[in-house]
């Protein structure tokens, strides 16, 4: 059993359901309109050297920044002195994410392989608060499910924030989030109803497809998890089929109850601004106190 991330094959499975299913890229509004909002708390000084710096913690394949790509080049506002950063620790998403890099941003993006809960140690980090927004999406900061983890992430967060103009944006499911029992089940049923057995062909490996079987649910405690049972198949020209790869992808994470999130925000030295949200997530804006 593996966490869905350790090969260039699961590295394209993620990008492939969030394909199948658009209601996982709701927030790229949300992404653009902080993008927005940074440069309009803090104009720029006429020096060259003075840069907006835009993170997004556990970028994996690059959604993030594609996603803003896309909008900026529709909607205008691109700025050449913006630095984009994305972090993640697993390198197949990585490696991903920089063949998928946009163009429009290809000259302004770096991706660091690192640790969420390990922030200061990555060089970009190191030196005096100087990040304008940081992104944590997808729910991801239930990831952190190790007892304390997300409570330093909270901590480093808001050590590399810009004081009083950063903004980090922590987007928490309604799966993780037991204040939102009605919009929990209701996203439970729209999961259960596209978790199906299926054959997805690749679009990056000639000849491969993904056969998917039923994802089963579990919760033990304040833990959730999704166990998805996937083989990687090579079909030749006569139509057999070679399993190459079989594993079951085990997804889980935190379930934050009423008010556990902001506490331990606000114990970090964050201030919450304002929350948004779409049909299946709440994001937390917050300003470092």
């Amino acid at each position: 059993m593996k966490d869905g991330y350790h090969s260039a094959y699961w590295a394209e499975l993620y990008d492939l359901g969030h394909d199948l299913f658009p209601w996982l890229n709701e927030d790229g509004n949300i992404f653009l309109g902080a993008y927005k909002d940074m440069r309009a708390r803090r104009p720029l000084e006429a020096c060259l050297e003075d840069k907006y710096i835009f993170v997004d913690i556990g970028c994996g394949t690059g959604r993030v920044f594609n996603q803003l790509a896309d909008n900026l080049v529709q909607t205008g506002g691109l700025s050449d002195r913006v630095q984009f950063i994305g972090l993640d620790y697993s390198a197949h998403m990585l490696k991903r994410a920089t063949a998928k890099m946009p163009k429009a941003l290809s000259h302004c993006i770096k991706y660091v392989q690192g640790s969420a809960t390990d922030l200061f140690a990555v060089e970009e980090f190191q030196g005096p608060p100087t990040v304008d927004v940081v992104t944590f999406a997808a729910g991801s900061i239930s990831m952190l499910m190790e007892p304390g983890q997300a409570e330093k992430f909270l901590v480093q967060a808001a050590g590399v924030l810009r004081p009083k103009k950063g903004r980090a944006l922590i987007s928490v499911r309604y799966v993780f989030d037991d204040s939102r029992q009605a919009e929990q089940a209701k996203m439970q049923e729209r999961m259960f109803e596209t978790s199906y057995s299926q054959d997805t062909p690749s679009s990056s490996f000639p000849g491969i497809l993904y056969r998917q079987g039923k994802e089963i649910y579990r919760r033990e405690g304040n833990l959730v998890f999704w166990d998805l049972p996937v083989q990687v198949i090579k079909v030749d020209a006569n139509g057999l089929e070679t399993v190459i790869d079989t594993d079951v992808a085990s997804m889980g994470g935190r379930v934050w109850k009423d008010g556990e999130l902001l506490l331990a925000a606000t114990t970090a030295g964050l201030e919450l601004v304002e929350t948004c949200s779409s049909s299946n997530e709440t994001m937390y804006v917050f300003k470092r106190g």
